[in-house]
């Protein structure tokens, strides 16, 4: 839904700052139709490399500098630990705890893995190291910089792009151009047929074979085993098919 939105609407705009703009309510949309209460995440991720990247570029001492540069490893790395590898920790330690002694076991918690905390963490991780070693100069819009965190297009999936590739894209406006859109719309239905027509099908075969595997034969193994190769290429395929395009017109 959110991409014919953007591609009908996209064009009408004359500035890269109404173009930003259409593309963060755009983006914060797609993010929020899965968890909205989780947005809060990304932002939280934009507001603290926003600031960092802005007072590291103030400050002139190297050690102010890496101070704050740990503040923002701390803060971003901090929320992927508690939502991805929490549990992972906890279960390692109980599991050396029981086998060291009668030690008490860590309580668990039940979050919801927030979708794609992976791609924008290290995206955004990527752009604050980039102003520390002077690769490049802070963004000052705020609207843009968090346009670049939350890209719908790479954002649930990657792939994680360096700043100095895709900020500066946002400052420019897009015309739409009959030789973008057609060889584009054939890439997005390469796209889709890999996906929806060869990867969901090979699924259907894959799952049945592997939902059962003592009712099938050593050759019927090989071959949902070798589908499933097919499978996953043509989902991983079919989707960057799809977004390459998508992301780089949008």
């Amino acid at each position: 839904m959110v991409l014919p939105i953007c591609c009908s609407n996209l064009f009408c705009f004359t500035t890269s700052i109404f173009v930003g703009c259409f593309l963060l309510a755009a983006n914060y949309y797609f993010y929020m139709q899965w968890n909205a209460k989780y947005a809060i995440l990304i932002l939280l991720s934009t507001v603290i490399d926003y600031t960092a990247a802005i007072w590291m570029d103030r400050v002139e001492e190297r050690n102010v500098k890496r101070r704050v540069l740990l503040l923002s490893l701390l803060g971003n790395l901090g929320m992927l630990f508690v939502f991805k590898y929490y549990n992972f920790a906890v279960g390692t330690i109980n599991i050396v705890n029981q086998w060291v002694g009668d030690l008490p076991q860590l309580p668990y918690h039940h979050f919801l893995l927030p979708v794609g905390i992976s791609f924008y963490t290290f995206q955004t991780l990527s752009y604050t190291l980039d102003v520390y070693m002077g690769k490049r100069k802070p963004e000052r819009h705020f609207g843009l910089f968090a346009l670049y965190v939350s890209f719908f297009p790479q954002l649930v999936a990657g792939p994680i792009e360096r700043s100095t590739r895709l900020l500066p894209q946002f400052h420019q406006v897009k015309r739409l151009r009959w030789e973008n859109v057609h060889p584009g719309m054939h890439q997005i239905l390469v796209g889709l047929i890999k996906k929806v027509v060869i990867a969901d099908r090979l699924a259907i075969l894959v799952n049945a074979v592997y939902g059962d595997i003592a009712g099938h034969t050593g050759a019927e193994l090989a071959v949902a085993t070798l589908a499933y190769g097919f499978q996953i290429y043509c989902d991983f395929s079919g989707y960057s098919d799809y977004c390459h395009w998508n992301g780089s017109h949008t």
